[in-house]
């Protein structure tokens, strides 16, 4: 529960420095020498910066930099421990959701607040219900909350009906129900967690669109994203975090890209220059799938073979199949036939322990709802689906090597934490994410492995290092199932792309025959106007 708490040691908003030029628009929200401490670790340390009307400010940094404490800080999760902040100059005392809302700050988070069992209309309008004759009648204008709905999955280009369960919708839809929801409400001040991380190519330009016309009418916009392509789109000031602290506030079309990135990793990085072996044809089939069928997303009759060493990507627009592909594979769900077949060998009745007892290892996009045990600490979530190979005969963990192999595993994929004992529902989004990722990275070599998403909410510095693993795993004989959201991933990391329509592939694009447009073009089928990304 969150309690109204004073924040200590308030200053006044003419310490704050504007990352605008002189002159330009009116700054709605900033922070003057703002800190954040969780125990003895330092989150932000002297934050100082500013948000002006009509204009998107991007906030860029690592994993674990700070960027959604602080956002938090602004929408009232979170209470600083030094410093203050202003919205529309005045100062903010009781840090709580509600007071925010009552001064027009609204923040959509990377992880969803929607209410699984109630539909996309009841969510939408959820605490802001429309009622027939007013609140004091308490009679619910279903109709008028239904058709607003309409109008703005319409305006998003959303083909849902405002009827649909949230636990029936993918996980981009869901996203999109969230802006949604946010945007309904009107804010002034508008706080966007890694917005696009879920979404597909087609629902990002769609949010873009949207932002625009947000900030033409005056609402300021504080965005975080990985991905360097969106600040351009949509972002007029960019704000750097590294560890806690700001190392670069300018505007984004005076600031070079290169400037940006280094200002996040406090190293060059240079362009993505990933060595992939060429794949032996020859090799054995090491996965197989034989006419795979499954009710969910339509997935109906799908063959695929990857061979030991290859990199398979799966590409297709929202709702193609590619999320029920794997899970099928994996035995998430039930209510599916045909046939798994990893290193010649059939088996039947999969689920998720023979499937990992048969060498298929499977990371998903939803990291929270999927993935991780947030109460449990770092070391028991990395170790998780391992723990034989740290038990003695008799079933004791030995805890030395547990930590010592979860912490390289760690190490690796450069994740940031207090300390191995340290909840994982502490950490950034994007370190929960590394954490799920190491947790095959200590197993014994997987003979198959399926990644959903895999760079989801994670930096360019860590994307690179991610890379590089996949690389080296499928150098070693394991065959790699890449599902991504991202094409340009797809064609730099994979040997060859399954373009995924209507719940079946319809062709699989060798590497020297990769095309963006192309790809699209299968994705999207003839004369439809789509993307081609999925949840």
């Amino acid at each position: 529960m969150v309690g109204q708490v004073m924040a200590p040691a308030l200053v006044q908003p003419e310490h704050v420095v504007d990352v605008t030029e002189s002159g330009s628009q009116p700054v709605s929200l900033n922070c003057a020498k703002l800190g954040k401490r969780f125990g003895h670790t330092d989150v932000l340390t002297n934050v100082t910066l500013s948000a002006a009307k009509g204009r998107a400010l991007a906030l860029m940094g690592e994993n674990g930099a700070g960027k959604s404490t602080l956002l938090g800080i602004f929408a009232g999760l979170l209470t600083p421990s030094s410093g203050g902040v202003f919205v529309h100059g005045e100062a903010v005392e009781n840090f709580t959701p509600t007071e925010a809302q009552r001064r027009g700050v609204q923040i959509v988070t990377q992880e969803l607040s929607l209410v699984p069992a109630l539909t996309v209309w009841e969510n939408i309008h959820l605490g802001r219900e429309l009622c027939l004759g007013g609140w004091e009648h308490g009679v619910l204008d279903r109709r008028h909350m239904r058709k607003r709905t309409a109008e703005l999955l319409d305006s998003f280009g959303l083909n849902i009906s405002p009827d649909t369960r949230i636990d029936d919708l993918s996980l981009s839809h869901a996203q999109v129900v969230e802006i949604l929801k946010i945007y309904n409400r009107k804010p002034e001040i508008l706080l966007l967690d890694e917005p696009t991380s879920a979404l597909t190519e087609g629902e990002t330009r769609s949010l873009f669109k949207l932002i625009h016309q947000m900030k033409s009418a005056g609402t300021s916009i504080v965005f975080t994203t990985h991905k360097m392509n969106e600040i351009g789109q949509i972002g007029d000031d960019v704000v750097v975090l590294r560890d806690g602290r700001i190392t670069l506030n300018g505007q984004v079309d005076k600031t070079p890209t290169d400037e940006i990135v280094s200002a996040m990793v406090g190293r060059e990085l240079s362009t993505i220059d990933l060595q992939l072996h060429q794949p032996n044809y020859d090799a054995r089939i090491v996965f197989e799938s034989r006419n795979l069928i499954t009710t969910k997303d339509k997935v109906e009759g799908v063959s695929l073979t990857c061979r030991a060493g290859e990199i398979l990507g799966l590409a297709g627009i929202a709702g193609a199949g590619r999320t029920a592909f794997m899970e099928c594979v994996f035995g998430i769900g039930g209510h599916f036939g045909g046939d798994v077949v990893i290193n010649g060998r059939t088996y039947s009745g999969r689920r998720p322990g023979r499937s990992i007892a048969a060498g298929v290892a499977y990371v998903p996009q939803d990291r929270k709802s999927a993935g991780l045990v947030l109460a449990q600490d770092v070391v028991t979530n990395t170790s998780l689906t391992q723990l034989n190979a740290f038990c003695t005969p008799l079933g004791i963990v030995r805890r030395g090597v547990e930590r010592e192999r979860s912490e390289k595993s760690l190490t690796a994929l450069r994740t940031r934490y207090h300390d191995l004992g340290q909840e994982v529902g502490e950490l950034s989004g994007g370190n929960q994410q590394k954490v799920l990722l190491s947790r095959w990275l200590i197993s014994d070599q997987p003979e198959v492995l399926l990644l959903n998403e895999p760079t989801r909410g994670i930096d360019v510095g860590a994307k690179v290092d991610i890379y590089r693993i996949i690389a080296t795993l499928a150098e070693r004989g394991v065959a790699v199932i890449v599902s991504s959201s991202e094409l340009p991933e797809l064609m730099l990391l994979c040997h060859a792309v399954a373009v995924f329509r209507s719940g079946v592939p319809q062709r699989i694009f060798s590497r020297g025959e990769f095309s963006e447009e192309d790809i699209i073009r299968v994705a999207i089928g003839e004369g439809a106007a789509a993307d081609a990304s999925e949840a």
